[in-house]
């Protein structure tokens, strides 16, 4: 550069500084324009730096010998250039003007400068210059960008999440939410703003949640909420849970934020799992403990048949007015009573032999008055609510009434010397759709069901005793078998229903028994048609490994008239029928064996002879072992224990 292109520069820069000066008489200004933090700069008409006090070299990197003569919009980001345009389209009155832009620093990045002042003067050789201020506001743009980031990234957070953000204030009103209120809950934001603070939390809940909140507040740390209802639009219940976090607004206002997501479904399923292992594990305690009942009942049986048989026989043979009768009446009906025990059991294990019949339950009911009325203490209100024209069931009466009987016995000692009111009731349930329906013991699949339900106004149960109620030998009383009750679940497993048990401690009990109504057809018919009297002729086999058993049916069907042949060991009883197959019109066959199955030895005899009739007899009940002779044909079955006119009445139903 020449030396009068650096006068010219100097003499330009300087006509600029006498006008700058001519605005500031004491001298100082030169010096402010150095030590000033903003960027002064001087271009000419053609764009070109004339001027740039020392802060340029803080921003940028340049020191202003560096960059006198450079076009101006050569440090400009491209994208910016436009800014520029906007300073030079500016009239010659605007004093300032707010310009962002980039600038480029000597190391290739880019700064952020901002004009705070652009004003175009006239020199003295005509000439038009423009002087800028700007100032370095890289940090603030910068801080800007990370705000709008974070806002966008916030602004995404809160639209993907599926979770309800709002924020309350300490009563519970709501001054934000981020929408997703009608999706969740079905309210929009100006629904919930009318709404009283924690309106919509379940009041169980509510004190719960308010503390939560103040503990959130006090502490300002994040607080997780245990699960708690809020009430959807609908009416409905749903389960939420979240985390609240408490701070203070710029206002100064206590405000809370709120995360909450509606976890209803998840509450479900684990509701439903641990319903479903409370079911299993009640099926296995159930199953488990029935196989144990049926097994006591049926050697129970075994030992009480030659009781019951051998008191009524002896009572056969005493003469009139023998002393002796009243002890044997005793000791028959102490094994009558044994052998009902047995029946409980078998009852319980849902596999008691019964007699079906077509009835109507509110018609069963009207029988239970005078059953119960001497078991009822004077302080005790009973009411009879049974619902007319109830469609019938297939059922055995005299278990339903048992069933009946233990409820009200088992009512009764709920309410104690103190009384109160028990109340029978019938009715009908309707179960619509087709998932199955679960009560308390047991599931139901859809369709029409009659009811029998025993309510009471007792001291009620607390859960450890709901959990045990139904197995057998669990009682709250000091006497007792502790057998009813499993007995009652046992009769209704055996009819195809379900019972349901709703108690709660010192608010009562109800106990409802659901049996499925019956489908029409014919109707059934009892398995014991009316005994004959005619004369018994012929020979019996009777095979059964207890001698006892064997001894009683022996001396029985003989008083009949009948010859029979008795063996307790199964090869002797097939070899026996072998040489006296002709002869022989019956076999009584025992249905557990040792060492052989019972099965095998029934295929052996039709092997001896096809059309040979064959009366198992058991401890089991009949429906136990049915699948075991399902492809067999047996002509019928006998449970022990039996009384000597049982066995002859079934026998004659056979041989005549």
């Amino acid at each position: 550069m020449g030396s009068d292109e650096r006068g010219r520069e100097r003499g330009t820069s300087l006509d600029w500084l006498a006008w700058f000066h001519s605005l500031d008489r004491d001298g100082e200004m030169r010096q402010f324009l150095e030590d000033v933090r903003a960027v002064v700069t001087q271009l000419d008409e053609e764009g070109r730096i004339v001027y740039v006090n020392s802060s340029v070299h803080r921003i940028s990197g340049f020191w202003p010998r560096e960059l006198i003569g450079m076009l101006g919009q050569n440090l400009v980001h491209p994208d910016d250039v436009k800014v520029l345009k906007e300073l030079d389209a500016l009239g010659p009155n605007d004093l300032s003007a707010d310009h962002l832009y980039r600038t480029r620093r000597k190391d290739g990045t880019w700064a952020w400068v901002e004009t705070a002042f652009s004003k175009e003067i006239e020199l003295d050789d005509g000439s038009v210059n423009t002087v800028t201020f700007a100032r370095d506001v890289t940090d603030l743009v910068q801080a800007g960008v990370r705000i709008r980031e974070s806002e966008e990234r916030y602004r995404m957070v809160v639209e993907t999440s599926t979770e309800m953000i709002t924020e309350s204030d300490i009563e519970g009103n709501l001054h934000f939410s981020d929408g997703k209120d009608v999706a969740l809950l079905g309210y929009s934001f100006d629904d919930l703003q009318r709404m009283p603070g924690y309106a919509m939390i379940h009041p169980d809940d509510r004190e719960r949640v308010r503390t939560a909140y103040r503990t959130a507040f006090l502490t300002r740390t994040v607080v997780t909420h245990e699960p708690y209802r809020v009430q959807h639009r609908d009416g409905s219940w749903r389960w939420m849970a979240g985390r609240s976090i408490g701070y203070v607004a710029i206002d100064g206002q206590t405000r809370f934020l709120n995360v909450s997501r509606d976890i209803s479904e998840r509450i479900e399923h684990e509701r439903a799992q641990r319903d479903f292992a409370q079911r299993t594990e009640q099926a296995r305690r159930l199953e488990s403990l029935g196989v144990l009942a049926g097994g006591i009942a049926h050697d129970f049986s075994n030992l009480l048949t030659p009781i019951l048989g051998e008191a009524n026989l002896a009572l056969m043979d005493l003469p009139e007015g023998s002393p002796l009768h009243a002890r044997l009446e005793r000791i028959a009906r102490s094994a009558r009573r044994a052998a009902d025990l047995t029946k409980q059991m078998l009852a319980y294990a849902g596999a008691d032999a019964v007699e079906m019949e077509v009835l109507e339950l509110s018609k069963l009911m009207d029988e239970v008055p005078q059953l119960i009325e001497t078991l009822l203490s004077a302080e005790i209100e009973i009411e009879y609510e049974l619902t007319v024209g109830l469609a019938p069931v297939e059922a055995n009466a005299a278990q339903l009434l048992q069933v009946a009987m233990n409820l009200l016995s088992n009512a009764a000692e709920a309410l104690g010397d103190k009384g109160g009111k028990i109340t029978v009731r019938t009715g009908r349930m309707d179960l619509r759709d087709g998932a199955p329906h679960r009560f308390s013991y047991g599931s139901l699949a859809a369709g029409e069901y009659v009811y029998m339900e025993v309510e009471d106004d007792g001291c009620g149960m607390d859960e450890e005793t709901r959990a045990r109620i139904f197995d057998p030998f669990f009682t709250t009383k000091f006497t007792g078998r502790g057998l009813g009750l499993a007995a009652v679940l046992g009769i209704v497993r055996a009819h195809g229903g379900a019972l349901d048990l709703d108690s709660e401690t010192g608010r009562g009990t109800r106990f409802r028994t659901l049996l499925p109504v019956w489908k029409g057809g014919a109707a059934p018919r009892s398995s014991r048609e009316a005994r004959n009297d005619a004369e018994l002729t012929g020979t019996v086999l009777v095979i059964d490994d207890d001698e006892a058993v064997v001894d009683i049916a022996t001396e029985t069907l003989r008083r009949a008239g009948l010859e029979v042949l008795g063996t307790t060991d199964a090869s002797s009883g097939v070899e026996l029928f072998r040489q006296h197959a002709d002869e022989i019109r019956l076999v009584l066959l025992d249905r557990a064996m040792p060492g052989v199955s019972s099965e095998s030895v029934f295929r052996d005899l039709r092997g001896i002879r096809a059309d040979v009739s064959v009366l198992l007899i058991s401890g089991y009940s009949h429906s136990q072992i049915a699948t075991e002779f399902a492809s067999e044909e047996l002509a019928g079955f006998l449970q022990k224990p039996f009384l000597p006119e049982d066995l002859i009445a079934r026998i004659g139903e056979l041989l005549v």
